[in-house]
């Protein structure tokens, strides 16, 4: 544990280091040209993992010796959201891209061992450690992919849930399983005269909080 924290800066593709305690700033770290540094992972045991999404990469930054050590492609595009499973030893990547796919790495050799198609506008990755359950929540598809892990290397979708639209981020409970998303409403506004569409409008004061508990069978 090097109790070290950090930030991405997003606009120069780096991340900058701090003490969380004296707040005092340490050491910035470039990013292999990325302008797009996403969501990152910490394995425990000194090295942080982070999404290039315009690169298709994932950075691995020691932070014992301050510094990026490898860049590994990633078989899928726009790589975002990020789990490291310790006990099976495995990364985790949600992919958006034209074919959205949840990706899994062995973070020792960098190689991508599978991936397993999800829906569109994945933020997240989830993980149920009692029922070894990978998820996306996908906010375009208004979809949440539960994939069981058979084995480190082994993986197939067990059910696709209905969510909400804009439902793309959240958590789990680990002792129960439960899965909290969070969703505003937006509104999607018409294309302009050069056939571009504006950005999506989020609504004031419509956020709200998913719950999803697994159901007990008969």
């Amino acid at each position: 544990m090097t109790k070290t924290a950090y930030v991405n800066n997003g606009d120069e593709g780096s991340i900058t280091l701090f003490d969380p305690v004296t707040g005092k700033v340490g050491e910035t770290i470039a990013l292999a040209n990325t302008k797009k540094p996403e969501f990152f992972f910490a394995d425990g045991k000194g090295r942080v993992f982070i999404a290039l999404q315009d690169k298709n990469q994932i950075a691995v930054v020691d932070f014992k010796t301050k510094k990026l050590t490898a860049t590994w492609p990633v078989d899928c595009q726009a790589p975002t959201g990020m789990y490291y499973e310790d006990k099976s030893d495995r990364l985790f990547v949600s992919c958006r891209g034209a074919k959205p796919v949840m990706a899994v790495v062995d973070p020792n050799s960098g190689k991508t061992i599978t991936t397993i198609p999800i829906g569109i506008n994945t933020d997240a990755v989830l993980w149920n450690p009692v029922e070894k359950l990978l998820m996306s929540p996908n906010g375009a598809a208004g979809t949440l992919s539960v994939i069981k892990q058979d084995s480190p290397d082994a993986y197939h979708l067990v059910e696709t849930v209905s969510t909400r639209i804009n439902a793309r981020t959240g958590t789990v409970d680990p002792k129960t399983g439960t899965v909290f998303l969070v969703a505003p409403e937006s509104t999607a506004p018409a294309a302009t005269d050069g056939g571009k569409a504006p950005p999506v409008r989020y609504i004031s004061d419509t956020f709200s909080i998913i719950v999803l508990e697994r159901a007990q069978l008969d």
